[in-house]
């Protein structure tokens, strides 16, 4: 499960917004929230009772409860446990100054949990639980932006029509697929967007690899195109080109980019079963997605298109 909550990583909110956004409590430092599936983590590093400490990118966590050895059940010290199997999201804050809570992302166990001897509040020597977290690489930040969603599918759109429609065009054949992930060039400014640089031969090069055909469906009616003897079908970036800061590597590669008809490319960005079609495009392309470093699951794609 994937519970995006609109926030910024290094976005600095109070307690009350955590409470109204995540479904939990507004007390301790492990919040569980059952009714969205995640575990919030408060590293509070105003209260000194709590050892929690960054070494070398992991966040040595230490678990709940005050007072005595601490044990994993009966608490959240055991969902914290089980979280790389139990589904259960990890969402982390730190506090660095009292009533301001930073958000830090998505985290998971890193190692497994450990135990060792530390002074409880009182100064009397406790055994405590350590949770080893590291923040997630990766995070989908879907963008609730509808105007620069609309900005990135009109340039899809007008990605090889102005170059068709303007006049012959030499359409070279396509060799096939290379499997190598490909370095981003710099985005562009537009107004107050960031416009990411597509390729008009690498759009091309993916409409001929699937023959001007709709990838969806072979047997799709198309019409040949005004100004070239092809079939008019659209190319559309399956990982949204919008979503490229969220990437090492470049979207605007041929493994990313599928030959659309103009019905399926609308129906993918408005229709109501669009999630269908995503479906069975990201189970045609997922391999190839992984062998040019474009690693995401089905779950953050719908995130995307949502």
């Amino acid at each position: 499960m994937i519970f995006n909550p609109n926030i910024e990583i290094g976005k600095i909110i109070s307690n009350d917004e955590i409470m109204r956004i995540f479904k939990c409590g507004n007390m301790g430092g492990m919040r569980r929230s059952k009714a969205n599936g995640v575990l919030v983590l408060i590293s509070d590093q105003t209260k000194k009772f709590y050892k929690d400490n960054w070494k070398d990118n992991i966040l040595y966590y230490t678990g709940m409860g005050k007072k005595g050895d601490q044990v994993l059940k009966g608490n959240q010290n055991l969902t914290l446990y089980e979280s790389n199997k139990n589904g259960v999201e990890i969402h982390l804050f730190e506090v660095l100054k009292k009533k301001e809570y930073t958000y830090r992302g998505i985290a998971h166990l890193a190692a497994e949990p450990f135990m060792e001897n530390q002074k409880n509040f009182e100064g009397e020597m406790r055994s405590v639980w350590i949770f080893p977290l590291e923040l997630e690489k990766k995070r989908v930040c879907v963008l609730n932006d509808s105007k620069r969603n609309e900005i990135n599918i009109e340039l899809d759109n007008l990605l090889i029509d102005k170059e068709l429609n303007e006049g012959s065009f030499d359409i070279q054949p396509f060799s096939g697929y290379q499997g190598t992930p490909k370095a981003k060039k710099e985005a562009v400014k537009q107004n107050t967007y960031t416009i990411y640089y597509r390729d008009k031969k690498v759009a091309l090069n993916a409409l001929a690899h699937a023959e001007y055909k709709c990838e969806v469906d072979k047997n799709h009616k198309l019409f040949i195109r005004k100004n070239a003897n092809i079939f008019y079908t659209e190319p559309h970036h399956l990982v949204p080109m919008e979503y490229s800061d969220q990437f090492d590597v470049s979207l605007d590669i041929e493994e990313n980019i599928i030959s659309l008809c103009s019905h399926c490319h609308n129906e993918i960005h408005y229709g109501r079963d669009r999630f269908r079609l995503i479906k069975d495009l990201y189970e045609m392309r997922a391999k190839l997605l992984k062998s040019v470093g474009i690693d995401i699951t089905l779950e953050e794609l719908n995130q995307m298109y949502k």
